[in-house]
This record gives C-alpha cells, sequence and structure tokens, in this order.
C-alpha cells in the first residue's frame, strides 16, 4: 500500500523548491495502484509513469524507463508567443523531452505570432536568447471541437494537480 503525502499539489510544490529539477520514473503495480498520482509527479520534469500488472509488463516497463531516461531533456521551459496571444497555456514551466513535442495553446486577440521564444536548461546551461527563438508555422485546420477539448482536458490536468478540490 502507499503511505504518505497523497496531495499532488503538495507534493508539487516540495518538487518546486528543490534547486534543481528532479525527473521521476513511477510503476504503479498492480490495479489498485494510483497511476494518475504518479503520472502527474513524473510527468512534470520529463519523466514517466507506467502500470505494471505481470512479469512480462514489468519487464517491457523497464526496458521502456531505461530508453526515456537515455533521452536528454530541457528543464523549466517557458514560452512568449508575444502580446497577441493570451491565456497561454502551459502556463508554468515544463520540461521537454527530446523527441516529444511541446504543446502549445493560447488565445489569438491579434496576427498570429512568427516566432516562439522558449528559455529553459539543457545540459546545465540556460538557454535563451536567439538560441531560443524558433519560427511558427500556421495552417487552418478543421477542429470539430478538438481543440476545446485538449484545452479543457490540460485545465483539469492542471487543476488537479494542483490540488484544487470541489469549487
Amino acid at each position: 500500500p502507499t503511505v504518505g503525502e497523497m496531495n499532488a499539489g503538495a507534493l508539487r510544490k516540495r518538487l518546486k523548491r528543490r534547486a534543481v529539477p528532479v525527473r521521476l520514473y513511477g510503476v504503479a503495480v498492480g490495479s489498485e495502484a494510483n497511476l494518475q498520482l504518479l503520472a502527474t509527479l513524473s510527468g512534470h520534469h520529463g519523466g514517466l509513469a507506467l502500470r505494471v500488472d505481470d512479469r512480462a509488463a514489468a519487464a517491457s516497463a523497464a526496458l521502456r524507463i531505461a530508453g526515456h531516461a537515455s533521452r536528454p531533456v530541457m528543464s523549466w521551459v517557458t514560452v512568449d508567443l508575444g502580446p497577441a496571444v493570451e491565456r497561454v497555456f502551459p502556463n508554468e514551466p515544463v520540461s521537454v523531452v527530446a523527441g516529444r513535442d511541446l504543446v502549445i495553446l493560447g488565445r489569438l486577440r491579434g496576427p498570429a505570432p512568427t516566432s516562439v521564444q522558449l528559455t529553459g536548461w539543457y545540459q546545465g546551461r540556460r538557454v535563451a536568447g536567439k538560441a531560443g527563438v524558433y519560427r511558427v508555422r500556421t495552417r487552418d485546420v478543421t477542429d470539430r471541437g478538438r481543440l476545446r477539448r485538449r484545452w479543457g482536458t490540460a485545465r483539469l490536468g492542471q487543476l488537479i494537480a494542483g490540488g484544487a478540490g470541489r469549487e
């Protein structure tokens, strides 16, 4: 059984106090283990959480974790899309594992930005200035409500991770 602190918000606050981000990996053993809590904690700094139910799944999980841990990560990543984009999500620093997409959502209140400014830490060095500027390509898409669902899901995850209760 799990013992100790079970509130994701309180645990994340403790992790944020660390000077250096901690890349956590979690394995939920059995169907009753709290995978959501492990995913909330491990996903914040580029880690991974998996569920295992038998020996074969445990071996597979070990290989996945080893492969994932071998990939570099950029930590404390913040995004600046300029003044025409508001309510940007993620709205707090995140970590991005090499080979993974960083999905950025925001409300456009003017012309679409042509570049995005990322700042963060990569291999012990601060990335900012011209090194963190990336061109943005935009295209019109037929959304069918997927963006609203994605935004809502991300916001709900943020509230749960922050320890929000019924309001």
